[in-house]
């Protein structure tokens, strides 16, 4: 219902409920005359026009007429106008940011259309193809997608617009586009995304997300899958992941160019019947029931999708989309905007991947010359611990023996000093090489356990040891 509707019907119920008022205060002072009331259900249904008057609840008593009269009263608010000194500021500011601009010549941008976007008629008339006779349209652009095969004379370029399905042209670098619509097979023309193929060298494979992913009150349809086409556009399959884009808008999606298997997915907030004449807020609009927006992942060409990022660092709390619109939640309240696969090349990036190959070749070598060297070392470690085994086991075999030839000594002492035959000093002289034996044998003996410590040491069993 448009703004004219509006006031006629706000006009219409003005003079209804004044001529009502007229009348009933001709009744009224009529009855009050001749002492008679109104009937009861006549002044029941007067006051209920009453009080459907605006600027009964305090508003003003001309209220807006349109979606664009309240958009005026949210700009003015919390006055009831827009003075004129904000109106000026208003025009210079926009002025000024508009002298930013850069300014192009004959070399800068040149409109290639298309300016006049023909649709065809439908020969066949079915429920979704009913096109009676071809008609020029227009929409804004919200993708773009141009073949790897581009060249003069053979140039293709596929644009999606926001609700009039995807064009093409087979040579954009002419200088009048010829343009072909291609989508009248699609459930809804509303389009988000074009994605080419990278692993088709030919150009023909791409991906069309539906639903656009911009948030606005005229146009801004959800969508409700991807299509797929093989030969450029003239044939089409879908629609395709329906269970993570219906209700949702396609901001992006990127395949990764080793294997188009694998797919990422990026899905915003959309919006279902919002028109000119609803409201402003938009932000409103969840559509319950359908996939939370975020990045998803794809691993079968499409057929199933993980949920795989929402803005945070992990996905708790990020699955309830009416949470998530509330921005209470780590996760984003709007979607993602872009999603990209990069692949490094070294034709892209210096060669440097062959430095970190070499640098990482030479690291190698440097770990092969650090085991040589510790095998080496563990081999001279257990060969000296070796050596000092067997000469610690003879400095034991001389230091018992010794030990004997001392203890002998001391009998002999002993039993010279007996008979009469020796002193005092002989015997406490073999007792002091006694305790030097012993001495030597317990030396000896510690010696042999270090060695047997150092060799097991060297083989790695010192655990072992007991």
């Amino acid at each position: 219902m448009n703004r004219r509707t509006w006031v006629t019907v706000i006009g219409s119920l003005t003079v209804l409920l004044g001529t009502a008022a007229v009348a009933g205060g001709g009744i009224s002072q009529q009855a009050t005359g001749s002492g008679d009331e109104l009937p009861s259900a006549l002044s029941a249904h007067l006051d209920q026009l009453t009080q459907a008057i605006p600027g009964n609840g305090g508003e003003s008593n001309r209220g807006p007429g349109g979606a664009d009269a309240a958009f005026l009263q949210a700009l003015a608010f919390p006055g009831t106008d827009i003075p004129l000194a904000q109106l000026t500021t208003a025009h210079s500011a926009a002025s000024i940011a508009k002298g930013r601009l850069p300014k192009h010549g004959s070399s800068g941008w040149t409109s290639i259309g298309p300016s006049t976007a023909l649709y065809p008629a439908s020969p066949l008339r079915t429920l979704s193809l009913y096109v009676p006779n071809a008609y020029p349209a227009a929409g804004r652009v919200t993708a773009l997608a141009l073949a790897p095969t581009c060249k003069p004379g053979n140039c293709r370029l596929w644009v999606g617009q926001a609700t009039s399905g995807i064009w093409r042209t087979d040579d954009a670098l002419a200088n009048h586009p010829q343009w072909r619509y291609l989508s009248g097979s699609f459930d809804i023309n509303s389009v988000g995304s074009i994605t080419v193929d990278p692993a088709d060298p030919t150009g023909n494979t791409l991906w069309v997300g539906t639903g656009e992913a911009n948030a606005c009150r005229s146009g801004c349809i959800h969508g409700v899958g991807l299509y797929k086409t093989t030969d450029g556009g003239n044939t089409w399959s879908g629609p395709i992941a329906g269970s993570v884009l219906n209700g949702r808008g396609t901001a992006s999606l990127a395949i990764d160019p080793r294997n188009s298997n694998v797919m990422y997915l990026s899905t915003v907030r959309a919006i279902s019947g919002m028109t000119s004449v609803c409201c402003s807020g938009v932000e409103r609009i969840v559509i319950p029931g359908a996939a939370p927006w975020g990045v998803y992942k794809s691993i079968d060409g499409g057929q199933t999708w993980t949920y795989i990022h929402a803005g945070a660092a992990t996905l708790a709390g990020c699955g309830n989309v009416a949470t998530m619109a509330t921005n209470t939640t780590p996760c984003t309240p709007i979607g993602t905007r872009q999603v990209a696969v990069q692949v490094t090349l070294p034709i892209l990036d210096g060669f440097r991947r062959e430095g970190r190959a070499a640098e990482q070749q030479a690291a190698v070598r440097e770990s092969d010359v650090r085991a040589r060297d510790l095998r080496l070392q563990v081999a001279a470690d257990v060969d000296g611990a070796l050596l000092d085994l067997r000469s610690a086991g003879a400095q034991q075999t001389i230091a018992a023996e010794r030990l004997q030839l001392a203890a002998e000594e001391v009998s002999q002492a002993r039993a010279r000093f007996k008979a009469g035959v020796a002193g005092n000093i002989e015997v406490i002289t073999a007792q002091s090489s006694l305790l030097r034996a012993r001495d030597a044998d317990i030396d000896a003996r510690f010696a042999a356990v270090a060695a047997r410590i150092a060799l097991a040491r060297s083989v790695g069993s010192a655990r072992t040891l007991h």
